[in-house]
């Protein structure tokens, strides 16, 4: 029983904490996506960092609860789509 209450703690902070780390991601993403690169390196590094954001928003967005767990969301399934849709569209860098 205790396993039990403990995973549902677990998920319960966990969901509290999520609206307020997607908001951090989105300040971040957008703070960072409004400066310019200075050259081509800098420019390949922003455009990698940029999609390591993306990448990161779209996992908060799969973490989040339904408002109702019955509900399909299909607007939250098409942003995410669109999201992974982009991040793929992007060859990966070598280093």
């Amino acid at each position: 029983m205790n396993d039990i209450n403990d995973r549902q703690r677990a998920r319960q902070r966990v969901a509290e904490l999520l609206p307020r780390a997607l908001e951090a991601a989105l300040a971040s993403y957008e703070k960072f996506l409004n400066e310019d690169p200075e050259n081509s390196k800098d420019l390949k590094e922003h455009h990698a960092a940029l999609k390591i954001c993306a990448s990161h928003i779209a996992y908060l967005l799969k973490m989040m609860p339904p408002e109702k767990p019955d509900d399909q969301n299909p607007e939250l399934e098409t942003a995410l789509a669109e999201a992974e849709k982009e991040i793929q569209s992007h060859e990966p860098l070598r280093y």
